[in-house]
């Protein structure tokens, strides 16, 4: 099956179109483990609220690069089983993230936004301190929004599988603290507002104009987000 998806020949050529595509053709959507047509990582949300937040708020869905706050919850003192202040971790994570990548770093190397700065500063000059650096990675991430938004994605985007709502663990500190939809997108309205975007997660004109976007950008943008 694997070399025929590979090929996209006889029943792999249709497996190979994902999860999202076959469970809109031959049903099962209720429980298809995707979000926004990318197939979920390693890491399940039930036994870390937050990684669901990353998930959700992620431009290419289920992707565990763009924050990695499990590991605040796995290693650190953070309560895995609630989104009190998560959403700011989140956010805050996705910053630094993206400006990383922007530099091209490996991604294994656990690097600070002030020594990324630091890095900039001997390589090309000027100043930058950590706010800044993950000012760029805001931007950049606004940006990836920006395109979601225009290409049809929405808040009804930013959402996980229903299964992980409805079906409890079969072992673990997880089958006594279920994760609810309802306190799930509560905190995705708090994570919006911490962005600077609207209820309905599209980012204000405002925002973009902090960011220093291209204002013609800025402008196509609003005209189709119906801002």
């Amino acid at each position: 099956l694997i070399r025929s998806m590979a090929l996209k020949q006889g029943p792999g050529a249709e497996a190979a179109l994902g999860t999202k595509v076959l469970s809109e053709k031959y049903g099962g959507k209720d429980f298809a483990m995707h979000i926004k047509g990318l197939e979920l990582p390693g890491y399940d949300p039930r036994g870390s609220w937050a990684m669901g937040i990353a998930y959700a708020s992620a431009p290419r869905g289920g992707c565990h690069m763009t924050a990695y706050p499990i590991a605040e919850e796995a290693w650190g003192k953070r309560d895995p089983f609630t989104f009190e202040g998560k959403a700011q971790l989140v956010a805050d994570m996705q910053n630094a993230q993206f400006a990383k990548f922007s530099m091209g770093v490996c991604d294994f190397w656990p690097i600070s936004s002030s020594t990324l700065g630091r890095m900039f500063e001997v390589t090309y000059g000027g100043n930058w301190p950590a706010e800044k650096v993950d000012q760029a990675g805001e931007r950049i991430f606004n940006l990836q929004r920006v395109y979601n938004i225009m290409a049809g994605f929405d808040a009804a985007s930013d959402t996980l599988p229903r299964r992980l709502f409805t079906e409890l663990l079969k072992a673990g500190p997880p089958m006594d603290r279920p994760m609810t939809e309802e306190a799930f997108k509560a905190c995705m309205l708090e994570y919006y507002g911490i962005r600077g975007w609207t209820a309905d997660g599209k980012p204000t004109v405002e925002k973009l104009g902090s960011l220093d976007m291209e204002p013609e950008l800025i402008e196509r943008y609003r005209k189709t987000a119906g801002l």
